[in-house]
């Protein structure tokens, strides 16, 4: 039996060995893996972290471009108002050079004729104004306009600056007349 038990006991250590060896080795692999975990896990944590500043930094932006979109839609209803005002203003121009010519036309029916010409607007015209409706082929010029100089006459400007008034020979001479 001491032989078997020898024989016994020399198996165990033998095979007390291999397996040291064996879970030694694996030990070691494993260590080397968790080693190598770890640092994946840093470089994700890091990775993280970069993350979450950018979608603050992202939040942030997101914010000042709502903020921005609530101007933009200010000033579009701003703009859009100007406009409403701006058409109205071209509207109320029209209408009050429809009552100009409405005016005028009544003024110059009073009126002869020249070289058998009638300056009269005609009867449809009149009708059509009268309504509020302008035909689009006919434009209205506003009674500002008939006393605006035009290019065919001449205006002298007798406006001078002192230094020409000056310069003149006889500048205090109120009995020289320039034409």
């Amino acid at each position: 039996m001491k032989t078997i038990l020898s024989v016994g006991a020399c198996w165990f250590l033998f095979v007390f060995i291999n397996v040291e060896a064996v879970t030694d080795g694996d030990f070691q692999s494993l260590l080397a893996r968790l080693y190598a975990l770890e640092e994946k896990q840093a470089f994700s944590e890091q990775r993280i972290a970069a993350l979450e500043t950018e979608n603050m930094l992202s939040q942030k932006r997101i914010a000042d471009l709502e903020k921005y979109k609530t101007f933009s839609e200010r000033r579009v209803a701003a703009l859009e108002r100007k406009n409403r005002r701006n058409d109205a203003h071209a509207i109320v121009m029209k209408m009050y050079a429809q009552k100009v010519a409405l005016e005028n036309d009544k003024i110059l029916s009073d009126k002869a004729t020249t070289k058998g010409f009638d300056n009269t607007l005609s009867d449809e015209l009149f009708s059509l104004l009268d309504k509020g409706k302008i035909l689009p082929s006919k434009k209205i010029s506003s009674v500002e306009n008939e006393y605006a100089v035009t290019p065919n006459r001449r205006v002298n400007d007798d406006r001078n600056t002192a230094a020409e008034t000056t310069n003149r020979p006889n500048a205090g001479n109120v009995a020289s007349f320039v034409f």
